[in-house]
């Protein structure tokens, strides 16, 4: 089913609207202000949403812009009155896919509705075509969509390639993409790892080291020529004599071959790299000339902090692959969760927490319980919100009143108690917030905006 959000500080209208897309098969979410919505979209993806452009604390472009940053793929149809309708022009060029009229009209909010859902399915049928083809390196983000465009440019380009990146970012799937998707994937991939190699040797000896080996996985003689791919793993971590003997190797293949060659055939080169080599150039402990060898087409890989969007995507990936009922799922508090993490390890330790999650599931659905312990109990100091922007004062005060409401299942005494002030200093604060109605009369999912 897809599911909408509807970002509109008009109770009536909200509601209005909320009902009549429920009514036409929709799963509805709503939110009244700005900090609100930003929150619920990072906690989890929407196929589209609704979005009033006068708003409280954050204004409609802001925040169209701020939905674009945290789910480039979710479609955007912005609200607004004949006052405003330049605004929601301008909205079209800030991506919005189109804009709606007060006072509504049942009819046209259904249609511009359909048509954005089914653009938004066009373009997943898309993706998930490219995704499909591309293994295990999954991703819609801005960063990783570039990545798979340079990937049908580089693949059959003979220049050495380093791929740079954090452990776990996915450079050997990377590596291994590139190769099957070039000419030469009809010659075998021989990876060395540079910080097994031996380096108590002469460089000499490391030389045949290294040759021996790649003959040895190319199942070649002595004599006979080698054309491959060849990757090698954590090339930062090179010893100066494995640099050396590297060096030296890749010079050998790139002369003119003849009888007395010491490695006959040609060797396209990848290399993978933790750090930025730069500096360790810099400060001499990587070879100058080697970087220049090896560094032809530079690759970064972000870290999955710097790609949030595509956790879900990912932990979705891993739970259709290692899971045995094809009913499992991932609870919402999960995938919020996992939208809050800062993963280390990046897609390694996604695939790890979803293997673990499946072994101690129970359910059909995954819950925080399932989780390993480290997850569970993990919480930034601050919301996820205010680590990836600077807020004011004021915004920092309101985020952290409402995370100790959501704390006491939103006690209003027990909350002004645990702040040090009064009840009415807090009922005040909730006006201002927008959260002033009695819990008891809200539904639990309107407050998703504390699920920091």
């Amino acid at each position: 089913m897809d599911n909408i959000l509807i970002i509109e500080d008009h109770q009536s209208t909200r509601q209005g609207l909320t009902s009549l897309l429920k009514n036409s098969g929709y799963q509805v979410d709503e939110a009244e202000n700005g900090f609100e919505a930003e929150a619920m979209i990072t906690g989890m993806p929407y196929d589209l949403v609704l979005v009033d452009l006068l708003l409280p604390y954050i204004n409609g472009l802001d925040l169209l812009k701020k939905i674009k940053e945290i789910s480039p793929d979710t479609e955007v149809i912005v609200i607004t009155g004949n006052e405003s309708v330049d605004s929601a022009i301008n909205s079209m060029k800030l991506g919005a896919y189109d804009y709606l009229l007060k006072p509504f009209e049942p009819r046209k909010i259904i249609e511009t509705v359909q048509h954005a859902i089914e653009r938004k399915h066009f373009m997943r049928r898309s993706i998930d075509e490219d995704v499909s083809t591309h293994h295990s390196l999954v991703g819609r983000s801005r960063q990783m969509v570039e990545i798979f465009k340079l990937l049908a440019r580089i693949s059959d380009v003979e220049s050495p390639i380093l791929i740079i990146g954090e452990d776990g970012t996915g450079k050997k799937t990377l590596a291994h993409m590139i190769h099957q998707n070039s000419s030469r994937r009809a010659f075998p991939l021989i990876t060395l790892n540079c910080c097994s190699l031996p380096d108590k040797l002469s460089e000499e000896q490391t030389f045949e080291h290294l040759r021996s080996k790649i003959l040895e996985e190319a199942g070649r003689l002595d004599n006979e020529k080698v054309n491959c791919t060849l990757l090698l793993n954590n090339i930062d971590r090179a010893s100066p004599f494995v640099q050396a003997s590297l060096l030296f190797l890749l010079d050998a293949s790139s002369r003119p071959q003849n009888q007395d060659s010491l490695l006959n055939g040609s060797i396209r080169l990848i290399a993978t790299s933790k750090r930025n080599l730069k500096p360790l150039v810099e400060e001499k402990s990587f070879r100058q000339d080697l970087f220049f060898r090896i560094s032809g087409l530079p690759i970064y890989l972000p870290p999955i902090r710097e790609r949030k969007v595509d956790i879900p995507l990912l932990a979705h990936h891993f739970l259709s692959r290692y899971a045995i009922s094809p009913a499992k799922s991932l609870s919402p508090a999960v995938l919020s969760r996992f939208m809050r993490y800062q993963w280390p390890g990046n897609v390694q330790e996604i695939k790890n927490v979803i293997e673990y999650a499946l072994l101690m599931s129970t359910q059909d659905q995954i819950t925080l319980e399932d989780l390993p312990s480290y997850l569970r109990e993990s919480e930034p100091v601050l919301p996820q919100i205010a680590q990836e922007r600077d807020l004011t004062l004021k915004e920092l005060e309101k985020l952290y009143i409402l995370k100790k409401l959501q704390t006491n299942a939103w006690d209003q005494k027990k909350t002004a108690k645990m702040l040090g002030i009064g009840r009415t200093t807090l009922w005040r604060r909730l006006k201002e917030y927008g959260a002033e109605v009695a819990p008891q009369h809200r539904k639990a999912e309107k407050f998703k905006a504390c699920r920091f």
